[in-house]
């Protein structure tokens, strides 16, 4: 039974032992045909998305909750909200809550959009005078101008999901519930609703935060909750839990091999290119199942890591340290005219940075059918704290410079994190570092 009582001390949120079971049929019939059988015999099966959950935050705390998908967390966040009623277990909760599930929830499409507001507002417990002097600052923040006035349904999904945002975070919430980072309406809206956000985690309301992107949650959440198939696997600090599931996210355990093992040396990594054609395989069972494969062929290209200072497999680069990749390649065939390409993306999917081997070098590799390659990057270290990861391919040079054809390719070829400066003074402020001279003058008056 979800529960709502009255938290005594500083809590806002108990979870105790939250379970969400759902009932599996094979065929539609069977759900009929449990329905009406006379001795009640059972046709389904059960699915737990969610298992004996348990946790507690207290007031003004925030909590990040990692986990693959299907692990759990948007069922969590919904039986946390009211949106769904657990099977067993119960829900405590102090405070008016905001979520941002399903942006929207609660808007009639026939009402004009500030009749919406109007109702969202006494949803959330707000009388009709305290909502009016809201009115104003969430017209503000949304700036859809006279549609205001205009039925919700004759809304493009672009001003509907900024009325709605707008809504959600201006009720003054002392329970905030967000699932992944929003990305609504234009580029410029974007950059407004993050700032927005990032003033409420500042701001000491107790949230609850769902996101794919590792380090965000590592960084803006004090606690964090990582759920394996629907239970608690460890309730810790942000940091305990971030560095636990980054190691899982990279290194499935079912999977490891010599190449995913932490301890694995160059020196060994070396001596697996010796093998013969039916033997080179470099740790190709963990690492084909991380990546996505961007061509047909998949010959050429066998692995892809990243090493530490002492030339030692990572998943973490001290801030400032340079970044040393190593492609292993194999010659399917003789090719004289390659080029080899890198690239490196960061959590949210934008593409930062990148290089050939042709732009480096000026000059084309020849790979000969048989033989294996390690081709090695070492970069500089210019990027913002983070989680990034790397794609790479080898091209066929067409034209230099201006057309190459794709031979081989892999996205997420690996994946590592970029750890905080020790000295605050030496962060960085945007995506990469800027190298600029600076000159300050004294003018006279």
């Amino acid at each position: 039974t979800l529960c709502r009582r009255t938290l005594t001390m500083s809590l806002a949120i108990e979870v105790r032992n939250i379970s969400k079971a759902y009932h599996l049929y094979d065929k539609p019939s069977l759900r009929l045909k449990e329905t009406l059988h006379p001795f009640r015999k059972k046709y389904h099966r059960e699915f737990f998305a969610l298992k004996n959950v348990s946790f507690t935050l207290d007031k003004g705390e925030t909590l990040g909750i990692l986990g693959a998908n299907g692990s759990g967390k948007s069922t969590l966040l919904k039986i946390i909200t009211g949106v769904l009623n657990p099977t067993e277990g119960e829900v405590i909760v102090n405070g008016r809550i905001s979520s941002l599930l399903e942006l929207g929830t609660g808007f009639n499409p026939e009402l004009s959009g500030l009749n919406n507001l109007h109702f969202y507002g006494v949803l959330h417990g707000f009388e009709q005078e305290q909502m009016n002097q809201k009115i104003d600052e969430i017209l503000s923040f949304a700036d859809i101008g006279d549609f205001i006035y205009q039925p919700v349904k004759t809304y493009s999904s672009g001003m509907y999901s900024r009325l709605a945002f707008s809504a959600a975070v201006h009720i003054e919430p002392e329970i905030l519930i967000v699932d992944e980072v929003l990305a609504v309406g234009d580029m410029f809206f974007q950059q407004k609703c993050i700032h927005k956000m990032k003033k409420m985690f500042e701001s000491g309301i107790t949230i609850l935060y769902v996101s794919h992107s590792h380090e965000s949650v590592r960084s803006l959440c004090k606690k964090g909750l990582l759920l394996q198939k629907g239970e608690v696997e460890l309730f810790s600090d942000s940091k305990s839990v971030f560095d636990v599931y980054f190691k899982k996210s990279v290194v499935p355990e079912s999977k490891t091999s010599e190449l995913t093992d932490s301890n694995t040396d160059l020196a060994t990594i070396e001596e697996a290119i010796t093998f013969k054609e039916g033997e080179f395989k470099i740790g190709n069972e963990a690492w084909e199942k991380n990546i996505e494969r961007l061509t047909e062929d998949h010959r050429w290209l066998r692995n892809l890591v990243v090493l530490g200072d002492n030339n030692q497999l990572t998943t973490s680069i001290e801030f400032g340290q340079d970044i040393k990749v190593k492609m292993f390649l194999s010659g399917a065939e003789d090719l004289n005219e390659g080029s080899v390409v890198l690239r490196l993306w960061n959590e949210v999917g934008e593409s930062i940075s990148g290089t050939t081997s042709m732009h480096l070098t000026q000059q084309a590799i020849k790979l000969k059918k048989g033989e294996r390659y390690i081709v090695s990057f070492t970069i500089k270290n210019i990027f913002l704290t983070g989680t990034y990861s790397v794609s790479c391919g080898l091209e066929k040079i067409i034209i230099p410079g201006l057309k190459h054809h794709l031979i081989d390719g892999a996205m997420h070829a690996a994946t590592f994190s970029i750890q905080p400066p020790d000295d605050a003074l030496h962060g960085i402020i945007a995506k990469v570092k800027m190298d600029a001279d600076l000159k300050i003058e004294r003018v006279s008056s």
